[in-house]
């Protein structure tokens, strides 16, 4: 009886064992990739930035970038932007909701692509994260249109240098015939991060507020095609001290990979001690 107690202590053991080790041999194998974690959800991480789509049938966050803080890229990655299928319209389409069909294939591991069916019309959307950690978003459609691109955040401090302040006797500001945008934006924790949006053609914008702060800038222009890319650094050095750090780490997404197997590990020691030997 004892023998074969401790032959099922041991096969439960590695049983236990291995599941710990999940989360952590997937990030190591679907690292710098594009990977699935739910039913039309996607999401590309590699430690500096991390860009997530949301459920397929959620107009938001297609994609949603963030940003991890320098030096300590395993805390909490900041949210940056999104740009938003519900906020965006071709002609007088909106991207979401008038979409009669929606589907999602990863290209390449740096790569994913969204496609949408409309009456007479057809958009594809591909998203790739470059190796210098900026995103290129590509939308391509069937014929020209009137692209509206929505680049949304919970709050911008300037776009194109233009605050809140700037804006209290509108609610809108136009920028015309222009080929880059320029953002900030500030995080309680990790302090102020610069933005710039570039795109393939001169483009017209609209930079919009509401009672709070600047919340999203529109990107207007006729074109079969429009694409632009996403760069995003921090303004200032991580405050965060190595032993703040090393707790937040350990308490982190990517900290619990680790501490995992450790405590899977430890436990199983601590039973064969204790139940078994």
């Amino acid at each position: 009886m004892s023998k074969l107690k401790r032959r099922a202590y041991i096969a439960i053991s590695i049983y236990v064992i291995l599941l710990s080790t999940l989360p952590l041999v997937n990030d190591v194998l679907s690292n710098g990739g594009w990977v699935g974690y739910g039913w039309g959800a996607y999401m590309f991480d590699n430690g500096v930035v991390s860009v997530r789509f949301s459920d397929i049938q959620y107009g938001a966050d297609k994609p949603k970038i963030y940003v991890y803080p320098k030096p300590y890229y395993s805390l909490r990655p900041i949210d940056a932007v999104e740009i938003s299928d519900y906020e965006s319209f071709v002609d007088t389409l909106n991207i979401y909701r008038d979409a009669e069909n929606m589907t999602v294939k990863i290209i390449d591991r740096r790569s994913i692509e969204y496609a949408y069916t409309y009456p007479n019309l057809t958009l594809r959307k591909v998203v790739t994260v470059l190796p210098n950690n900026s995103i290129v978003v590509r939308y391509e459609t069937s014929r020209d249109v009137l692209f509206r691109v929505s680049i949304w955040r919970w709050y911008y401090a300037r776009v194109a240098g233009i605050s809140f302040n700037d804006t209290r006797k509108t609610t809108e500001i136009m920028l015309n015939n222009v080929t880059s945008i320029e953002f900030e934006f500030h995080d309680k924790e990790y302090g102020a991060w610069i933005g710039q949006v570039s795109f393939n053609m001169p483009i017209n914008a609209r930079i919009f507020r509401d009672d709070v702060g600047i919340n999203k800038f529109i990107v207007e222009t006729v074109s079969r095609e429009l694409w632009f890319v996403i760069t995003i650094h921090s303004n200032t050095s991580a405050v965060t001290s190595p032993v703040t750090a090393f707790f937040k780490t350990l308490l982190s997404v990517k900290g619990t990979r680790i501490v995992l197997p450790v405590i899977a590990i430890a436990l199983v020691i601590y039973g064969w001690r204790r139940w078994i030997k």
